[in-house]
């Protein structure tokens, strides 16, 4: 995941908003909110669950505050990316 402007991080180099326009054109609506509410509640998911596994039990609202900092998506990029 790319930084961009050093205050988010992509998939893949894209925005949330040309992820939001890729899902709309291949027939699911999606907005720049939308897309970014989703990529960033999977990357909680994932957070709250490598959290539990580490003896560190956080609420998920929690996991997804800090998965807002693009330093931390990277992270979970780069973990994904060793077990992968």
């Amino acid at each position: 995941m790319p930084l961009r402007n050093s205050s988010y991080a992509t998939t893949d180099g894209l925005s949330y908003r040309e992820i939001g326009e890729l899902m709309t054109a291949e027939g699911d609506k999606m907005t720049t909110a939308t897309a970014r509410e989703h990529f960033l509640r999977g990357l909680a998911k994932l957070f709250q669950a490598i959290s539990a596994h580490n003896g560190v039990i956080i609420t998920f609202d929690e996991a997804k505050d800090k998965c807002r900092d693009p330093m931390v998506q990277e992270a979970l990029q780069d973990l994904l990316q060793q077990v992968m």
